[in-house]
């Protein structure tokens, strides 16, 4: 089979998720987590300086995404101007080159049916923050991550039979992948470095030396692109503010109280991909004794290790937020539909028919029981993957633009808001205040793990005209002062935001 004939499907599938990724991209609303890293790229592109705002002041960067999600966000508003659609357009791209690299490294490792197999699970999991297609419709480091990295592994592909052209690609595209998204740093470490010790036990130096170049090349080659980054915001930004206690609210959290609920996610919401990892880590240690012995075998080995490990870490030590399952579950998604192909003999059709054929002798045998198990997986999947994916495209909400909108034209321009929206924070052309973001932190250590440490925020400090709550602000609770003082009133709803003005006496 011809080259262009083998690569035919996965360009197939990266057309059609590219026309699902840009259908009414811009029709919803941005939320929190978008509003960061949209404010800062608008900022950059408008006034030339990479950070935030604070009553229209130039203030320090802090909770956006990190420049490789940021700087394409920046991109995009320079070729196509500031807007929602605009800004969500490169994490579009990103997430379908994510799931595109994901079909062909299934097809590469295990096969068409696996692949196949594989992508239905990454645009059907049973709750929206996992699906692949609908998180890159989103303003989120995730998936510019995923693509960078599995695009750093495909390259490494490449650079196991030919190094000249494809390590330099990897070193690039593993860089990038771990700067996108530093929550991933330990988990690509695991990857690379036990495939490694691996390799030279069993004497194989060659393979070993270009997993060696790769890894030191992308550890040396993200201290590069961050000294260019910093070259090229020099005297345009502030040095960002540390935020002592946040690793401790997002990244270790070895609460006891959160492991059951957190072990019930993973078992409700990944199973297939759990049990792809198990059997998978089974095989290769018991089944092929921890053999290298090829290109292929050495990826397999390295995605294996970041989705198992990735896993373990959500389960033992994060905070359980179901978004921070995602990468495991995507990795995971190779070998759950290496699983279900196997399982299932190819096809459902070919499960069905096994199944059928061990119901008409009346004898029970190892590939009915097998066809039947994959079956009972989709039967179980299918309609919430389904019911999942149509919520994320049903009647998106526009109230945040409705309450930007209202706001921009029915206020003074001098008008001081304060509100911590972020995603207003992107929309207004008002001047706005929010807390530093030590408050975040002190505020998910409230809410989340129930510790009493005080917020030391004064939302009035500085005497705002008007105050905007949304979604953020009744989770945090950082407005019910304000809510119930009678020098405020309710003038508008637009969906959650609830807008107050200062009474002028």
């Amino acid at each position: 089979m011809s080259r262009a004939r083998r690569a035919a499907p996965t360009v197939l599938v990266a057309g059609l998720l590219l026309l699902a990724g840009l259908w009414g991209l811009g029709a919803a609303s941005p939320w929190w987590d978008e509003g960061w890293t949209l404010s800062v790229a608008r900022t950059w592109v408008e006034r030339g300086f990479y950070g935030r705002l604070q009553l229209g002041q130039p203030a320090a960067p802090g909770l956006e995404a990190a420049f490789p999600v940021t700087d394409l966000v920046a991109l995009s508003f320079r070729l196509f101007g500031v807007g929602v659609w605009q800004g969500r357009l490169p994490i579009v791209l990103c997430a379908v080159g994510a799931l595109a690299l994901m079909f062909e490294l299934a097809r590469r490792l295990h096969g068409r049916a696996a692949a196949w197999a594989t992508l239905s699970l990454l645009l059907l999991p049973p709750h929206g923050q996992l699906n692949g297609l609908l998180m890159g419709r989103q303003v989120l480091a995730e998936l510019p991550m995923l693509c960078y990295l599995l695009a750093g592994y495909a390259s490494l592909l490449l650079a196991l039979r030919r190094p000249i052209a494809g390590l330099p690609l990897a070193i690039v595209c593993l860089a990038l992948g771990l700067l996108a998204k530093l929550q991933a740093v330990p988990f690509v470490l695991v990857s690379l470095l036990l495939p490694l010790a691996l390799l030279l036990l069993q004497r194989r130096w060659r393979p070993a030396a270009i997993l060696a170049a790769a890894l030191a090349g992308a550890w040396f080659g993200g201290y590069a692109l961050v000294a260019g980054q910093r070259a090229l915001v020099a005297g345009h930004t502030l040095p960002p503010v540390a935020l002592p206690g946040l690793v401790s609210v997002t990244a270790l959290v070895p609460s006891l109280a959160l492991r059951p609920v957190v072990l019930r996610t993973v078992l409700v919401y990944a199973l297939p991909q759990l049990l792809g990892i198990a059997v998978a880590l089974w095989q290769f240690a018991w089944r092929e004794r921890l053999r290298l012995d090829s290109p292929a075998a050495i990826v397999r080995c390295a995605l294996l290790l970041f989705a198992a490990s990735w896993m373990a870490w959500f389960a033992g030590f994060s905070i359980g937020w179901i978004r921070y399952l995602l990468p495991a579950t995507f990795v995971g998604s190779l070998f759950a539909g290496e699983l279900l192909a196997r399982l299932s003999g190819g096809s459902p059709r070919a499960a069905i028919g096994r199944v059928a054929a061990a119901l008409r002798a009346r004898r029970p045998n190892r590939p009915a029981l097998g066809g039947l198990l994959a079956l009972a997986l989709l039967a179980a999947l299918l309609p919430s993957g389904v019911l999942a994916l149509g919520r994320g495209y049903a009647a998106p909400d526009g109230s945040a633009m409705q309450a930007a909108a209202f706001l921009n034209t029915q206020t003074p321009p001098g008008a001081r808001i304060e509100t911590y929206e972020t995603e207003l924070h992107f929309l207004l052309d008002r001047p706005y205040h929010f807390p530093p973001d030590q408050v975040h932190v002190a505020i998910d250590q409230r809410v989340l793990l129930g510790r009493d440490v005080p917020l030391g925020y004064d939302p009035l400090a500085l005497a705002p005209d008007y105050v905007v709550v949304g979604l953020f602000g009744q989770f945090s609770g950082l407005y019910n002062a304000i809510i119930s003082d009678r020098s405020f009133r309710l003038i508008r709803r637009d969906g959650v935001y609830e807008i107050y003005e200062r009474i002028r006496g």
